[in-house]
């Protein structure tokens, strides 16, 4: 039985690996898109972004408020605001902390059943509980905001690392490639290759380095496997 549950917790992580990929490709094109649409037509005629401050600054600003904060943290300031997920990304580790833990939840009730004989006390163990905590700090349980890492930070606040994280490297891609004259559609084909997980860009030496959604993946994936 313990091989099953091993093997349901691995298909799990999995899933949501797949998940993360799907959804940095679908963040990748609407960057690439945002690319295309601030580029002009260049001295050899293609099209390309003006290599200039306010240029990269407004393509960079706008690539943070329409596409990367909005999938990692939402339209306010807090991915878990009112112990909710407000972001796509918020929702994708929500449901996989909860399937991770309804799967461990699930083993200990099989053990539970097995060795524990008396049913008053079984029912005691496995049936429903109450309302949920009451703390005087929040109001209501609220492990989003809770829970920190060793390093004294929230998920919430993981999450706000992660989405500055990958502005970052995405802007180090743009600066890059707009200086070198990179034509938009390059740019754009860039980007996805570059913020999915996997994508063939993997091996590159550039500045700006391998992967751009490395962060996101490894947060999602320990987070799951911690619960």
């Amino acid at each position: 039985m313990a091989d099953t549950y091993r093997a349901r917790r691995l298909r799990h992580i999995r899933t949501f690996d797949r998940r993360v990929t799907d959804e940095q490709r679908v963040v990748a094109r609407n960057a690439g898109r945002l690319v295309t649409l601030a580029a002009a037509r260049g001295e050899n005629g293609e099209r390309v972004v003006p290599n200039t401050r306010r240029a990269r600054a407004d393509l960079k600003n706008h690539i943070w408020q329409q596409v990367v904060k909005p999938y990692f943290v939402g339209t306010g300031a807090d991915a878990f605001a009112n112990g909710e997920p407000q972001s796509p990304f918020a929702r994708l580790i929500a449901e996989g902390v909860e399937g991770a833990t309804r799967i461990a939840v699930e083993q200990q009730v099989n053990l539970l059943q097995r060795r524990v004989r008396d049913r008053r006390v079984l029912d005691w163990l496995t049936g429903p509980r109450g309302l949920p905590v009451v703390t005087e700090q929040r109001g209501i349980y609220d492990p989003w905001h809770l829970w920190v890492d060793p390093s004294g930070y929230t998920l919430s606040d993981r999450v706000w690392r992660t989405a500055i994280e990958e502005r970052a490297r995405i802007d180090r891609l743009l600066d890059y490639h707009i200086a070198q004259g990179t034509a938009a559609v390059d740019i754009a084909e860039l980007l996805e290759d570059f913020l999915t997980p996997g994508g063939r860009l993997t091996r590159t030496r550039t500045p700006y380095g391998r992967e751009g959604s490395y962060a996101a993946r490894r947060l999602a994936r320990t987070e799951i496997s911690a619960a």
